[in-house]
């Protein structure tokens, strides 16, 4: 991909990668305390989160809650040490995925160069200590942040957003308006290859961690039907991932936002 496409300052405050095998519960909880030792060295600092599950069940094509007891399911989230103490480089590990998190340093947003050799190394160590012979699927996501912080072009002195010289999206709406304003809460799937088949998700939403904030979620899919990916053809995913991200990301962000992300 042209080296045109990159940025020097784009508002990206998180990168993920990612690969998908259904395993049962049962065997990755009886492997993951070996598995915890193999990584210790590189991700020494645990930080599991919490995800709360609310049981749902259909009665006559109603939907009624089974129970009041919202039950916690628990995902495995590791950090390589920092000298500042901060979330930079992670892992993060579910029965049916093995995830890798690269987070933005105030003003060094990383690279996905910088995120992909992490995954080529750990990839074939994460399959042969599961016992996975392949990979089901992929994903790529970028996290963009707009706000005051990470974009004080697109703030006026008031601290308002002006989100429509930001995104393409929010350029032009039919019928008269005076502005833009919160809540901008929309989401759509892009079909990128019916064939594969790959899409790419797009979603804008308030960012309630920051005043007058918005952030951007970009997530390219890709989940072959009926055909399995070796650990070199999900490497190659991402790879083709990351060249549909630039694309997205061109066309979705206007050219006065992309001139400023290189000053």
């Amino acid at each position: 991909m042209s080296e045109k496409l990159r940025y020097k300052n784009p508002p990206i405050v998180e990168r993920t990668v990612g690969v998908y095998h259904q395993m049962p519960q049962d065997h990755f909880e009886a492997k993951l305390p070996s598995w915890l030792e193999k990584i210790r060295s590189d991700y020494p600092v645990s930080e599991p989160l919490a995800e709360w599950i609310i049981e749902i069940e259909s009665k006559g094509g109603v939907p009624f809650v089974k129970s009041l007891t919202p039950k916690a399911r628990i995902i495995q989230l590791f950090w390589q040490r920092h000298p500042k103490g901060r979330h930079v480089r992670g892992m993060r590990l579910r029965p049916d995925r093995l995830v890798f998190h690269l987070c933005r340093e105030e003003e060094d947003p990383h690279d996905f160069d910088e995120l992909l050799p992490e995954m080529e190394r750990w990839l074939p160590r994460w399959a042969e200590h599961f016992g996975l012979p392949d990979i089901g699927g992929i994903t790529l996501e970028y996290v963009n942040q707009l706000n005051a912080e990470v974009t004080p072009q697109f703030v006026d002195p008031k601290g308002s957003l002006r989100i429509g010289e930001a995104l393409t999206i929010f350029g032009k709406f039919p019928g008269p308006a005076k502005g833009i304003t919160s809540p901008y809460d929309c989401k759509a799937r892009l079909v990128i290859d019916e064939t594969r088949p790959t899409f790419f998700d797009v979603r804008v939403r308030v960012d309630d961690a920051v005043p007058n904030g918005v952030r951007v979620d970009f997530v390219v899919r890709t989940f072959p039907v009926g055909n399995r990916l070796t650990f070199a053809d999900a490497i190659a995913e991402l790879r083709s991932g990351h060249d549909i991200m630039l694309e997205q990301f061109a066309c979705f962000f206007t050219e006065q936002a992309k001139l400023s992300f290189n000053k």
